[in-house]
């Protein structure tokens, strides 16, 4: 980050690099300089080759033997972690392409997509696992063909959305510029846009996946015949399953909404990869 002008309102700097996940959660368009942007860069391009790698294995371990891939659990698995390598992938390689406009707004729309697509793939986790252990629903013939129509539908219609709110109102909320110098910044949804097209359809999904939490939880949690409530190595399965299960639908995003602070964004950035 160096020092461009100052003036009455604002202070201009030039950033020479943005790509941390800072950008898609801080909704004051914060821009850290120095150590700190360092920092927040180590992390999130660590965690995200990190999370690519762990993705790319659970893939091809899921989708090799046919045995494995046919069961629906697996299967949404296997959607989930795509949506989210992709993701991650987008989001290293174009997140910091604004040099180019068209292929800053191109990868800013991809980046909104795949991780819409993610969050929707997440509500599938919580809506297979609410079927599986507290309904106890056997029947899944086309239930797979309805969460990736749903994963792909919903993601795919928001984009649009704010792509004609866009064209309409002329106000480029693919990519995020500097108020004071008009300088690109970097390639994602402006702050509005952010939180009606990204933000607002997290949440709305953590609420549901939070509901199914508790009601998932109930169901791990309880005593079952012959087990005692202080066989340690038992709770400490149960336990077990209760964080597999908040990170497969998505509960880490609760950080999301943690203060824009340094420290913050740091443990926000860390969960997300």
């Amino acid at each position: 980050m160096t020092f461009v002008s100052k003036t009455a309102d604002y202070i201009v700097c030039k950033a020479s690099h943005l790509t941390n996940f800072a950008i898609l959660i801080n909704p004051n368009n914060d821009v850290f300089s120095g150590w700190q942007e360092t920092v927040l860069q180590v992390i999130t391009i660590g965690g995200c080759i990190l999370s690519i790698i762990g993705l790319l294995i659970t893939i091809i371990g899921l989708s090799v033997f046919k045995q494995i891939r046919s069961v629906l659990t697996n299967r949404v698995h296997i959607g989930l972690a795509a949506s989210l390598l992709m993701s991650y992938i987008t989001l290293l390689i174009g997140a910091d392409l604004r040099n180019h406009e068209g292929v800053c707004y191109f990868f800013a729309v991809l980046i909104h997509f795949f991780f819409l697509s993610a969050f929707c793939w997440m509500l599938c986790e919580g809506v297979n696992l609410y079927l599986r252990l507290v309904v106890v629903f056997s029947s899944t013939s086309k239930m797979f063909r309805k969460f990736s129509l749903f994963s792909t539908a919903v993601p795919a219609l928001i984009v649009i959305i704010t792509l004609i709110v866009e064209f309409t109102a002329g106000n480029g909320a693919y990519i995020v510029y500097n108020p004071a110098s008009g300088e690109r910044l970097y390639c994602w949804l402006d702050m509005e846009a952010r939180m009606a097209a990204f933000m607002l359809p997290l949440i709305l999904i953590l609420c549901v996946n939070f509901i199914v939490f508790i009601l998932v939880m109930r169901v791990i949690f309880a005593n079952k015949k012959g087990a005692t409530a202080t066989d340690k190595a038992q709770w400490v399965r149960r336990l077990r399953s209760a964080v597999a299960v908040s990170t497969l639908i998505g509960l880490t995003w609760v950080l999301a909404s943690s203060p824009s602070e340094l420290p913050a964004l740091q443990l926000t950035s860390s969960s997300l990869c």
